[in-house]
């Protein structure tokens, strides 16, 4: 049984939140951080997509979306992350790729 659309929403708020406390300034993390920061935010960016791609499948999310703040704010942070996550992401896997230790699949 698939959750309520307020249940799904935080989720998404849930996810959001724990994405901007891993990394809180977009010029804090790149394809250089440290690999355990990478990865933690590499997770956070993936949860908060996957609670997003949810939310939208519900009829209430266009409406929200005209009217909610937070809901436009989540939405705006997925974009602005994506480029950084893009490379971030990238970079693990390039290093997977490299034969370095056993990463966990970002795929």
């Amino acid at each position: 049984m698939y959750p309520s659309y307020d249940k799904s929403k935080k989720r998404c708020k849930a996810a959001r939140k724990t994405l901007t406390n891993v990394v809180p300034d977009l010029e804090k993390i790149d394809e250089n951080s440290p690999l355990e920061q990478r990865v933690e935010f590499v997770k956070a960016f993936q949860e908060l997509n996957n609670a997003y791609e949810s939310l939208v499948t519900y009829d209430d999310y266009n409406d929200d979306m005209e009217t909610s703040k937070a809901l436009q704010e989540q939405v705006k942070t997925l974009e602005n992350y994506l480029g950084v996550y893009n490379a971030v992401k990238g970079s693990l896997m390039e290093e997977e790729g490299e034969g370095g230790e056993a990463e966990p699949d970002f795929s």
